[in-house]
């Protein structure tokens, strides 16, 4: 337990006390056995899901709807919430390489001829463990239905608003199961705040939706960087988080890390590729299906250390960065240039350890959950084990980490377009595939050989790990419109 005061808990109640009275998704199935029973066979708060599942996990996938969790929060393989005391100790929330999780699929008619089909995936990879989780919601709608006048009822026209996360874990993968488990939460509270105070009907659909998962991100971080203070003080995790919300026709991304998302769309006519040229489309050089033209849009950037504007915040708040090289394999490309030898890569780090400059969690780095220094309340001392530059005051001023996301938004349907997919993804395949092969492999899954999206993003994965992808592998694949 933490015995100083906290910028952040002089003010605030306890974590526990924030999110005691909700029940998450992973917990909402009523004949659920308590999480600090161990399965009989493997004595772990864990189970394979290796074969097909069993009546009961049946059961328990009807009551999670519309919730779907996965990855190392995927209820049907970890017993219960990452609340529970049983996984208090660091290491007892750790999901082995053993246990395998399935592809998630749902097939999703929105209106008339439209529909969504929904996969998903999570790969260990060569990871001892996979810390990856991800959460889909696709029906806020139904999802939320308890809360009456909620803004998401204005739009549902075209297709019920969709949530699509994915969270990327590092030093333990408390933090994203605890992003999987309580975003939701945190959405629920801002979706039964936002009114009536406020003069809602003025703002598009996609402001509105914009405020709420960026409030709601700041306080799951707020919350779970506290509840690591007062009452976690093993854990040390933080989190990446890609946030997609599919609302009022438009798509809406968030993003604190390194996961990546792209849209893809193809037009009938080249003044139509022009314009899309314009907004930071690109185009696939072999084209699209038939007389169509594919192209494809990059939704997030990248929170890495060395980029200009994240290096210059972390300096000044007292941080340095540091420089190492790894070697990676990049892709398939028909493109010589591309297709050439495994190529040399830089990884610049956080004072010589984080590899994202944004995150969930990560208290270590953030201001407010350090004692203030004996200097001044606007300083506080760094933890001991960084390997500090020859000179450095070993005090920062001001968060070396950020919580802060930044959105793009896309506006879908339009009709000189043919909205075909979106795509989520950890840094597990960006690392291996550039933004052009994913998009071309991708419409070949989909189009070319029919096959569902959970297969498309299964696929994916496993062609991550078979090229040397050092990571674990999370994808989510959103595909939009009949397909044969």
């Amino acid at each position: 337990m933490a015995s100083y005061t906290t910028r952040s808990n002089e003010n605030n109640p306890p974590a526990l006390k924030a999110v005691k009275n909700y029940v998450p998704p992973c917990r909402r199935k009523k004949s659920a056995q308590p999480a600090s029973t161990f399965s009989e066979n493997t004595q772990t708060p864990f189970k394979n899901l290796s074969a097909s599942l069993d009546e009961s996990d049946g059961d328990l996938k009807a009551e999670l709807k519309p919730f779907e969790l996965g990855g190392c929060a995927d209820p049907r393989v970890v017993k219960g919430s990452i609340m529970d005391d049983i996984f208090i100790p660091r290491k007892a929330s750790r999901l082995d390489s053993k246990f395998r999780t399935t592809p998630y699929s749902n097939l999703n008619k929105v209106s008339g001829t439209k529909q969504w089909d929904i996969g998903a995936v999570s790969e260990c990879g060569v990871r001892e463990a996979n810390e990856d989780s991800y959460l889909i919601v696709g029906n806020l709608l139904e999802a939320f239905k308890d809360c009456d006048g909620s803004i998401l009822n204005r739009y549902t026209e075209q297709h019920p608003p969709g949530l699509f996360c994915i969270f990327d874990g590092h030093l333990g993968d408390q933090a994203a199961r605890y992003a999987a488990e309580y975003l939701t939460k945190f959405i629920e509270d801002e979706l039964r705040s936002d009114q009536p105070q406020k003069n809602e009907s003025t703002r598009e659909g996609k402001d509105i939706a914009e405020d709420i998962v960026h409030q709601a991100l700041t306080k799951l971080d707020k919350t779970f960087c506290q509840l690591c203070v007062d009452e976690r003080d093993q854990w040390e995790s933080g989190a990446t988080a890609l946030v997609a919300v599919l609302v009022d026709n438009h798509l809406i991304v968030g993003n604190l890390g390194d996961a990546r998302a792209i849209a893809s769309r193809s037009a009938g006519k080249e003044s139509d590729v022009e314009d899309l040229v314009k907004q930071g489309w690109q185009r696939l050089p072999e084209g699209g299906s038939g007389n169509r033209i594919c192209l494809y849009k990059e939704m997030s950037d990248s929170h890495h250390p060395s980029r200009e504007d994240e290096r210059t915040r972390i300096e000044e708040a007292g941080g340095w960065i540091t420089y190492e090289s790894d070697i990676l394999k990049r892709g398939f490309s028909d493109n010589t240039d591309k297709a050439a030898a495994p190529n040399l890569v830089e990884v610049s780090r956080v004072c010589g350890e984080l590899a994202v400059s944004r995150s969930l969690g990560d208290k270590d780095y953030k201001a407010d959950f350090h004692p203030p220094s004996d200097i001044g309340r606007d300083q506080w001392d760094s933890p001991v084990y960084l390997s500090f530059p020859k000179h450095h005051v070993r005090r920062f001023q001001g968060d070396l980490i950020s919580s802060k996301p930044e959105f793009q938004t896309l506006r879908m349907s339009e009709s000189n377009f043919y909205e075909e997919f979106f795509l989520l993804a950890c840094d597990g395949l960006w690392d291996v595939l550039d933004a052009d092969d994913v998009v071309r492999l991708t419409r070949h899954l989909l189009f070319d050989q029919g096959w569902p999206a959970s297969e498309a993003a299964r696929r994916l994965a496993e062609l991550a790990v078979h090229l040397g992808s050092s990571d674990n592998v999370t994808v989510i694949v959103v595909a939009m419109g009949q397909r044969k």
